[in-house]
């Protein structure tokens, strides 16, 4: 199995599961970060969900962020929707 369908299982793993926090770790961090939001948008709709990144100074990045429309480097627990769910980013 490859890093993304390893990847992917641990993220639908969680997802099952009752836990409330997930660390996905690894080389290729923007990707992971579409994929998590790919993910949760087929699975998910309407839901607050806390993205913990180790820095806000370039979520407007098409690697990080702008890839979702996000036009703006956003301010520390500030909501923006993206795709069905609501993301609250903090560093």
């Amino acid at each position: 199995m490859g890093n993304r369908e390893q990847a992917v299982a641990q993220i639908e793993e969680f997802l099952r599961s009752n836990e409330k926090c997930m660390l996905l770790t690894g080389t290729h961090q923007y990707e992971k970060h579409k994929l998590i939001i790919r993910i949760l948008n087929k699975k998910l709709e309407g839901h607050l969900i806390l993205f913990r990144t180790n820095s806000m100074q370039n979520i407007e990045n098409e690697e990080f962020l702008g890839w979702a429309k996000v036009k703006r480097n956003l301010k520390v627990g500030e909501r923006v929707k993206i795709g069905k769910n609501f993301m609250n980013v903090t560093a």
